[in-house]
Order: C-alpha cells, then sequence, then structure tokens
C-alpha cells in the first residue's frame, strides 16, 4: 500500500487513439459538419497573433502558434472553422496540466476572437471558445466568453 506502483508507459497519442477517438467520432461523425483534426497541428490565428504580440523582436515571419494535440472544426461553405482546441496529457504532472491550461486559454481566446470577427455582430455576444483537456482517463471540457466589458472569462462545462 505504501510502496509507489508507476503507472502503465501510455502515450498522449495511446490515449487519444484507443480511449477517446471512439467518443469523439460517436459525437462528431465523419458524416457531420463537425471536423476532427489530431496529432500538433496549429491554428493560423494563433501565429497571426503571436507574431503581433512579438513584431518588435527580429524574424517574426518564423514564429508558429500553439501546438496542439486535437481540434475541432466547423465545417461551412467549404471553409473549416475552428471552434475548439484540445490537449492532451498522459499523466497529471502539475506542470502539464498548468502548461496545457494556459495554452488552452490562449488557443480558445483566438478561436473567440475569430468566431466574434464572421458572426454577425447581434449573434456574437452568445459565440464561445471551447477547449478540451484530456489527462488519461479524464475529460474536462470549458469555454472562453466576452463579457461586455471586453472580459474574457472562462467557463467550466463538463
Amino acid at each position: 500500500m505504501l510502496i509507489k506502483v508507476n503507472p502503465p508507459d501510455f502515450s498522449e497519442n495511446d490515449y487519444l487513439r484507443v480511449v477517446w477517438s471512439n467518443f469523439f467520432e460517436y459525437l462528431f461523425p465523419a458524416s457531420g459538419n463537425i471536423k476532427i483534426k489530431t496529432g500538433e497541428t496549429t491554428y493560423y490565428k494563433s501565429a497571426e497573433n503571436k507574431s503581433q504580440l512579438y513584431a518588435h523582436f527580429p524574424n517574426t515571419s518564423k514564429i508558429i502558434g500553439f501546438k496542439i494535440d486535437l481540434r475541432l472544426l466547423l465545417r461551412l461553405n467549404s471553409r473549416d472553422i475552428d471552434i475548439c482546441a484540445g490537449e492532451i496529457a498522459s499523466h497529471d504532472g502539475d506542470s502539464k496540466i498548468i502548461d496545457d491550461e494556459g495554452k488552452l486559454n490562449r488557443e480558445s481566446k483566438d478561436i473567440l476572437d475569430n468566431l466574434i470577427s464572421i458572426i454577425p455582430q447581434n449573434q456574437s455576444n452568445v459565440s464561445m471558445g471551447w477547449s478540451v483537456q484530456i489527462c488519461g482517463s479524464s475529460c474536462f471540457f470549458g469555454g472562453i466568453h466576452l463579457n461586455p466589458d471586453g472580459l474574457y472569462i472562462k467557463f467550466p462545462k463538463f
């Protein structure tokens, strides 16, 4: 009971492939308008915003956005629109979880900003940038909303 036992050595990809891909495929079947993208991809708006943030440094053309493990894209009029960013961790080490949450907060803010820019203004107040944080067999959904005062607020969802 007092002997520390190391957890099985599963990678982030193992958890996604074995546990979570079936869940997401069930929620968002290939025949629907939500596309699942996996494998350390980047969101172009994230790269644009990061370049603006570091504009006073040399070589900003080489800046890339955060690499995200999982993205959900809305297919609309032959266009893919990011609606959710996800990170996967195989173990719940404090620094990994905190780093991932910070990255997801930034990514979901960028998603929300893009949605607000393309949705009619009278409907943009209900927009939300979604995030999903997966750690082993646990999953946490959250969303970022822009309040009327211009403050970004993160809400835990599920």
